[in-house]
């Protein structure tokens, strides 16, 4: 068959659009730098292709005109001590001017430790009890990140791997890849229905406008949910190890860790795309400086790209099952590896992606980051969270502790169990000294909410013994506890700072009068009373028939409940003769 073909005349009138880039920070792209050092960004046309000298290297802000409607790539320079940003797809359309802004952040590598390396693809999809199968690759405009299946919708992140802090704004195209192996295993992007940010992490960035360079400030909350419509996990959510204690009692622990990631840098480039781990390890985790949720390492390093990725601990969970749960999100790091854990925040942060992810009229495709306001959810086939505080503080002191049944070993007050499957759970408490052996509790948990439970010790031990306690750590009556030995050396022995309810550790409190007025009708006493206590003002007028005092009661007060307090007892009929007076106090 034949083929006619016809050639028209160009027209002068087609509409077209035109491009600005602007790049981030402003220190590597200024003109005034050497071109070598200087950040630079231009059309990608064929990767690796040699420069064409019609298609330059442009600087941060420079604009090309006349372009035709159409989806054009951006590419930037390699520099030194940067990470180079992903090649970026801009829409230009005529009679506009896009503007996208790229930011060169600093690398993530650490200076030292051991680095990851591929875990294959059929122990990521088959190895349950390891700490692979919820893991997956997040890309966007931004580039190339990692995350989590915390629950079955719910993927976790650091902030900064989809937030453009250049916009303030998530970035745009952000996708899910769940178990994603390039050399065996590329699953159906995901498209989020919503991102949630604390605000918190937005306004600190615009406060600091550090574009690449991130401050403890920030780090403290750059930690982003990924909520999606069904199931983005491909079966396997990881659930959560959380502690709102200082020291973290997980990364702190001795247990084996691990972190788990896609670094996309620093890696052969037949090993991009594939998921990384480090080995088994006791890693050493440090605070850093006055931040409980930011813990650091030197034991491991990684690369760009495992940002997002998940620290994940050694566990025997409540069934005796052993296995491996996050307990923090990898932010990065120059010299040390940072880690942020879980505690209640995040919690927060997760149920409130996870009540999205499950109403179906709450929240849009393309997210957003305003923190939705917390309310408990409860789903069937969702972990909980169980938290125990023990009452009173004298118990906790004591070392009392809670654990399910069947583990070994005690959580303080206060600590955090997560990863529990719906349902009624036996709890267990150690005997205290001078407190009632406590019976086995249930502890009830909703699935996809923290459930706190208070337990209170009963005190079996009264008066002086329970004071003893409470005061020297022991009920014995031996030692500096002895009731006749006066531990601060003010004058009065144990027992009678007991009666009196005063501090047998400071010499500057004990019962004492204070001042003593006489008019010509009373006489009047005052001291420092003492809660819980009955004060009496006596006199004895002496005899030479008395063998001993006799001491006779003039006034008594009221029960003092409240507060200490300044207090005055007085004689109203005082005798002409000489008398002698003084504060008698007691139990009520």
């Amino acid at each position: 068959p034949a083929i006619q073909a016809q050639y028209f005349l160009a027209s002068n009138d087609l509409e077209t659009g035109s491009l600005a880039v602007t790049i981030k920070p402003d220190s590597i792209a200024s003109p005034d730098i050497e071109v070598g050092q200087r950040a630079q960004w231009r059309f990608l046309v064929v990767p690796g292709a040699p420069d064409d000298p019609s298609n330059p290297w442009r600087n941060s802000g420079d604009s090309v005109a006349s372009l035709s409607p159409g989806t054009y790539l951006i590419e930037c320079k390699e520099i030194p001590e940067r990470s180079t940003p992903a090649p970026f797809a801009v829409e230009v359309v005529a009679n506009a001017s896009p503007a996208p802004i790229l930011t060169y952040l600093l690398p993530d590598t650490v200076a030292a430790g051991q680095e990851p390396a591929i875990v294959p693809f059929e122990t990521v999809s088959t190895a349950e009890d390891l700490p692979y199968h919820f893991v997956g690759q997040i890309r966007s405009n931004l580039g190339s990140a990692t995350g989590f299946t915390i629950l079955p919708r719910v993927v976790l992140t650091a902030a900064h791997t989809v937030f453009d802090e250049a916009s303030l704004s998530v970035s745009p195209n952000v996708q899910w890849l769940p178990q994603r192996d390039e050399a065996s295993f590329e699953p159906r992007p995901l498209t989020p229905r919503g991102i949630l940010i604390e605000t918190d992490y937005a306004a600190q960035r615009s406060l600091e406008n550090t574009p690449g360079t991130f401050s403890p400030e920030s780090r403290v909350h750059d930690v982003a949910a990924l909520y999606f419509e069904s199931d983005a996990s491909r079966g396997a959510s990881s659930g959560w190890l959380a502690s709102d204690l200082t020291p973290n009692e997980w990364l702190t622990s001795n247990e084996l860790k691990t972190l788990v990631g896609y670094p996309v840098e620093g890696i052969p480039s037949n090993a991009i795309g594939r998921m990384h781990a480090t080995p088994f390890a006791d890693l050493n985790f440090f605070q850093l400086g006055n931040f409980p949720q930011l813990y650091v390492t030197t034991d491991i390093r990684s690369y760009p790209g495992n940002s997002g990725g998940p620290l994940c601990i050694r566990f025997t969970n409540a069934s005796n099952e052993t296995s491996y749960y996050p307990a923090g999100i990898y932010l990065g790091g120059l010299n040390e590896a940072i880690v942020r854990t879980f505690d209640s925040s995040i919690l927060e942060l997760i149920e409130s992606a996870q009540n999205r992810a499950l109403d179906p009229e709450n929240g849009n495709v393309g997210g957003g980051i305003t923190l939705a306001s917390i309310s408990p959810f409860s789903a069937p086939n969702t972990p909980g969270i169980l938290q125990v505080i023990i009452e009173p503080a004298l118990a906790r002191e004591a070392r009392a502790g809670w654990r399910l049944n069947p583990e070994t070993s005690y959580r303080m007050s206060g600590g955090i169990l997560a990863g529990l499957q719906p349902g009624i759970y036996r709890l267990e408490l150690p005997n205290i000294i001078g407190f009632s052996p406590p019976s086995p509790q249930q502890a009830t948990i909703q699935g996809g909410a923290t459930n706190v439970l208070t337990f209170t010790y009963q005190s079996i031990l009264s008066g002086v013994n329970q004071w003893r306690l409470e005061n020297f750590g022991t009920s014995e009556n031996s030692g500096s506890a002895a009731d006749h030995f006066d531990f601060d050396s003010d004058g009065q022995s144990n027992f009678a700072e007991f009666i009196a309810n005063t501090d047998p550790k400071d010499e500057d409190d004990f019962l004492r009068i204070d001042t003593l007025t006489r008019t010509t009708s009373a006489l009047t006493l005052t001291f420092k009373g003492k809660r819980n206590r009955v004060y009496q003002l006596q006199r004895w007028i002496p005899r030479e028939t008395d063998n001993f005092p006799n001491w006779g009661n003039i006034e008594t007060s009221q029960l003092l409940n409240d507060n200490d307090s300044s207090f005055s007892l007085s004689d109203n009929s005082p005798p002409e003769s000489k008398a002698l007076y003084r504060i008698s106090v007691k139990l009520p």
